[in-house]
């Protein structure tokens, strides 16, 4: 197991640099805050990792505990992000709690509301509680890709194909707590736009 998330890792962990040389990344407004949580849909998973990869910030990453996931778990571990092994079914109202105490702390965190099985565009809950409990603010990410390639799958994963610009646009952030998790679940789904 160790060694599939090692080689794993190492292929990710390449292809992911790969995509950052043959590919321009640019952030178009103002950075997000410190102790926000980046939200971006499903499909939009690796052109988010490029971005994250590419900053400062140090980040608190929640991921699913299966074994297929080990290569990322190898990734987080690499860029010395917190990771926590949890996920909705799987202790995860405790890997929450832990979001929620390394975001008072002072790290951010990405969540795509629709995963991990969508349907997409469907906006979950759990990044609005994380963020509410930790007071810290949601922040919209969109994704705009020049050149693109859609995997036929649940989420149409787009990878950005070489030569591309992507340009990412964080939103405003967003403040929730728990009286107003309506109105902000609905500002994030409209910041968010369509899954299409």
């Amino acid at each position: 197991m160790e060694a599939y998330g090692l080689a794993g890792g190492t292929l990710l962990e390449g292809g992911l640099r790969l995509a950052r040389a043959l590919c321009t990344v640019t952030l178009e407004g103002d950075a997000p805050p410190p102790s926000a949580v980046l939200c971006y849909w499903h499909r939009d998973a690796i052109l988010g990792f490029l971005y994250v990869l590419g900053t400062p910030t140090r980040f608190v990453a929640l991921c699913h505990p299966a074994w297929t996931l080990k290569p990322w778990e190898r990734l987080a571990r690499w860029h010395r992000w917190h990771l926590i092994a949890a996920s909705s079914g799987h202790d995860g109202q405790r890997g929450a709690r832990a979001v929620v105490a390394c975001l008072r702390e002072g790290l951010s965190t990405f969540v795509c509301p629709d995963g991990p099985r969508g349907p997409p565009g469907t906006l979950h809950r759990g990044a609005l509680h994380m963020a509410s409990q930790a007071g810290a603010p949601l922040v919209p990410m969109r994704f705009v890709c020049s050149r693109e390639l859609r995997l036929p799958r649940w989420d149409r994963l787009r990878l950005p194909l070489p030569g591309a610009t992507v340009t990412v646009l964080p939103g405003r952030p967003l403040p929730v707590d728990e009286a107003t998790l309506d109105a902000s679940a609905d500002a994030l789904g409209a910041a968010l736009g369509p899954a299409s």
